[in-house]
């Protein structure tokens, strides 16, 4: 990390500039491209600054896309969504990302809905993750693989602004590169977003008209391909729900708009949210009678499961984040040296786990200590190690607040993102910290806060 910017400052910088040019309802072909490509443009600009490192794996060379090439084409024969003539009143667009729960993958967010269903009102559309698919073959499962194929045809092809368009989209880069001192090209981003916008808004509006939906529940609401949907889902007066997935905070912007009073054509109706906490943070752009206090069926489920296990004395578990991983990975090694007495569970994320041999050079030195271990697998359950682990270290992920209903005595390390976090160290539920020493002086002496776990996950 180089930068002297936050991710506060982005967000500040891109609030400004939506309220002067009102960008939020600005339109491009019929798209309004900043709220499809709010959330994208952040990210670009974090990555610009070297304040996030790649969050996950990625596989978009043109070798990894040859190779997939024939499974995309058989599954847009074998499970194309819009083959076969018939009716369903729900759409379920899961989250890409699997985990084995009971020998099996499942999606931990849409399980508990899709369980309460009957399977002639529902059907589930499955995002590639790495190109693959990892479910067992289900009849009520169909694959986007099709959408995909059936675009890339496409993106051969450049929109060419108008010099109206070109304009705004020169002077709010200018904005953006002489602010921060990066080379951001949003033409080049336009361009490519609205191709891909255009495709699968043609796609899921048929699918839609087809089926003939009432519902459709989405999980990432701000992804490139689910916000077509979204637009597609309410042109056609379907009601769009979004299952909250991670953690929302102040500086979230597929979440928090502070300056819009407007309505969004592109967010969810309605929000289920793991718990109050998550409602009050930020400024959602929905009624409060929209946002319903869901739970965290997964995390109240591996709650009961693990909660006979006793805590490992002196363990403490880091999580990691792709994004602050080579950040957060230093810290591990040079923590782990003035702690030969400690154990030291360095929890990878799935999208650092096939990468940090390469990249994380001061973890794979933590490795080969003997108080070190890291875990690049799913092999043994997150929730077994928050269980046994009275000492958590982490920067912004969800599994800080979860580790919290696991009593885990928490540190954050001051590294990009915490921000999202400045409820729990503010009120002294967890411990924010700078370095190794700061934290070793702590270890004893930290009192944590008391805190409501239901605040954060409502019980089912």
């Amino acid at each position: 990390m180089n930068s002297t910017f936050t991710i506060k400052d982005i967000c500040e910088k891109i609030w400004q500039l939506e309220d002067r040019y009102n960008l939020l309802d600005y339109e491009i072909e019929r798209v309004k491209i900043w709220q499809y490509l709010r959330y994208k443009i952040y990210v670009e600009i974090s990555k610009e600054l070297e304040i996030f490192n790649q969050p996950h794996t990625e596989k978009y060379s043109l070798l990894d896309l040859a190779r997939a090439f024939p499974k995309y084409l058989y599954y847009s024969i074998t499970k194309n969504p819009l083959l076969g003539s018939y009716k369903k009143d729900i759409l379920i667009f899961d989250h890409n990302r699997k985990i084995i729960l009971n020998n099996e993958y499942v999606d931990i967010y849409t399980k508990y809905l899709i369980d309460e269903l009957n399977d002639n009102e529902y059907e589930v559309i499955e995002n590639p993750y790495l190109h693959s698919h990892f479910m067992k073959n289900d009849p009520l499962r169909k694959y986007l693989d099709y959408a995909y194929l059936s675009y890339y045809p496409k993106s051969l092809f450049s929109f060419k602004f108008t010099p109206e368009q070109k304009y705004l989209i020169n002077k709010i880069t200018y904005e953006f590169n002489t602010h921060f001192g990066i080379n951001l090209d949003l033409a080049d981003l336009f361009n490519k977003y609205l191709k891909i916008f255009l495709h699968f808004y043609g796609f899921y509006d048929r699918l839609i008209k087809k089926r003939g939906y009432k519902k459709v529940y989405v999980v990432v609401s701000y992804g490139p391909v689910i916000v077509p949907l979204i637009a597609a889902a309410k042109n056609n007066n379907v009601q769009v729900i979004e299952l909250q997935h991670g953690v929302i905070g102040p500086y979230h912007l597929g979440y928090n708009f502070p300056n819009y009073s407007g309505k969004l054509d592109y967010f969810p109706d309605i929000l289920y949210s793991f718990g109050d906490y998550w409602n009050e943070t930020v400024n959602l752009p929905i009624s409060k009678e929209n946002i319903v206090t869901y739970g965290y069926p997964y995390m109240r489920e591996m709650i009961e499961k693990y909660k006979h296990l006793p805590k490992k004395t002196n363990q403490i578990l880091f999580i990691s984040q792709g994004a602050i991983g080579l950040e957060l990975s230093k810290f591990a090694y040079h923590l782990a040296e003035k702690l030969d007495n400690y154990k030291i569970i360095y929890k990878l994320h799935p999208g650092e786990y096939d990468r940090w041999k390469a990249e994380y050079a001061e973890l794979v030195s933590a490795s080969n200590l003997d108080n070190v271990e890291v875990i690049d697998n799913n092999d043994k359950n997150l929730y077994e190690y928050l269980a046994e682990s009275p000492l958590l270290v982490g920067v912004f992920s969800t599994a800080v607040y979860e580790g919290l209903s696991f009593k885990c005595k928490t540190f954050l390390v001051d590294l990009p993102g915490i921000e999202h976090m400045e409820y729990l160290f503010s009120k002294g539920i967890v411990k924010k910290v700078t370095n190794p020493d700061e934290l070793l002086d702590s270890l004893e002496t930290f009192e944590p806060s008391p805190y409501d776990e239901e605040y954060f996950f409502r019980s089912v």
